[in-house]
């Protein structure tokens, strides 16, 4: 694969469930994933690299359970953002206006 066009739109200020009508409240328990990512190898690992550099696996339920406990990333915000809603909702309409319906 390779050779694709992709446009990325961000939506600053914006939470997880952001175009979404309740309002913005915050989960204390919900674990907070930060820039670094899970890895699904071919072989069908899932792991992390840590700031270790080892891979730290994370393919079983007690395996994720453990991760987070020791990461201590707990609590996010979740809710609706007016602004964010509104400009993404456009934005999407303008895509498949653009890209599905030939419009563009």
């Amino acid at each position: 694969a390779g050779g694709g066009r992709i446009e990325l739109c961000s939506y600053p200020e914006a939470h997880h469930s952001f175009d979404s009508i309740e309002p913005q409240t915050w989960l204390a328990d919900a674990v907070r994933l930060g820039r670094k990512s899970i890895t699904l190898a071919g072989d069908g690992r899932m792991f992390f690299t840590g700031s270790d550099g080892r891979e730290h696996e994370v393919g079983e339920p007690g395996q994720r359970k453990a991760s987070f406990e020791k990461a201590s990333i707990r609590g996010a915000h979740i809710g609706g953002h007016w602004e964010a809603r509104r400009r993404s909702f456009s934005d999407a309409d303008g895509f498949w206006r653009e890209h599905l319906l030939g419009d563009g």
